[in-house]
Order: C-alpha cells, then structure tokens, then sequence
C-alpha cells in the first residue's frame, strides 16, 4: 500500500466538535462525584469532584481534554470542563483507552505546532490537521479507522507488558 492509501490528512473540524467548558464560581460548587478538569497537568487535569445546576456547569462524557495551555488528557466517564478547556469528542466514535491514547499522541505532535505565545484555542484547535489511518467510504471520502487504532494500542501495550515481564525474569524479580 502506499502511505496515502493508509492514512489520511482531515481537519479537526471535519472530524470532531469541540466544545469548550465555562467559568463557574467557586460557591456554586458543592461536593459530588463528577470531576472538574482544569488547565492543570497534575492528576489528569481533575481540580476537585463536584456537582451544580449553574448554567455554565457543562457535563460532557468519554472525551479528551485539551486546555489552553495544552495539557491533553482522556476522560473516561463523566466530567465537567473548566474555562479554557476543550473537549474533543468524535461524532461517530465511542472513545476507550486505546482510541484515545493513540489520538492523544497525535494531538500532543500537532499541539506543539501552535507557538508558545499562543493560547490554544477552539479556533487554533480547528486549524490543526491530524494524520490518522482511515478507511476508505467512497471515491472522495474517507473516515478514521478507530478499530486499527485500538488494535495498535493494544499490541503496544502487549508488547510492554511482556517487555517488562522477561525484565523481572532478567532481574530475578519474579
């Protein structure tokens, strides 16, 4: 195969929505279970476990994170976003673990096209071009190819895991 008939230039904007999270004050914050991601790079970007009904309090679910300063993280189940804080969410893809560690890698490579003096932003997040395996759907269109993906991880993962076994066999620490 040749590489274009593998992968596949498309921009984001083609691809995924991005919603951005809200400021909401710190009062109308109570105590609950659903974690409210922040700028931050520290434990995935999760400031606290919280609940409201503020209008600004926006609950998204199974989605990567990317904020302004372009900390990027998976987020698995529900959560809420902060300001400046954007949430990228295929539309026809349900995230898990792989899919989202492997979009993650691409992102941070192409996050770090943006200048420093740049924010990232939803209009510097649209901009971006992603180069990802794609199946072809007709003579013109293509789509991401999730399950290649995932299939990807997985051997990655595998093959850590057994990288890491024959190392404690190696160092006698079995």
């Amino acid at each position: 195969f040749d590489i274009s008939d593998i992968f596949e230039t498309k921009k984001m904007g083609n691809t995924f929505q991005v919603p951005t999270g809200a400021s909401v004050n710190a009062k109308y914050l109570k105590d609950g279970n659903i974690p409210r991601i922040t700028a931050s790079n520290i434990n995935n970007g999760v400031f606290g476990y919280f609940t409201s009904n503020h209008k600004n309090y926006r609950i998204y679910e199974n989605f990567i994170s990317i904020s302004f300063l372009g900390t990027i993280f998976y987020q698995e189940g529900k959560a809420s976003l902060d300001m400046k804080v954007h949430c990228l969410k295929p539309k026809y893809h349900e995230l898990n673990t792989y899919t989202a560690t492997f979009l993650i890698s691409i992102l941070k490579k192409e996050i770090g096209t943006i200048l420093y003096n740049d924010q990232i932003s939803s209009t510097s997040i649209l901009n971006l071009s992603l180069t990802l395996p794609a199946i072809k759907c007709d003579d013109k269109t293509y789509k991401p190819d999730f399950e290649y993906m995932q299939n990807f991880m997985q051997e990655i993962e595998k093959s850590i895991d057994e990288d890491l076994t024959n190392l404690h066999i190696g160092l006698n620490l079995v």
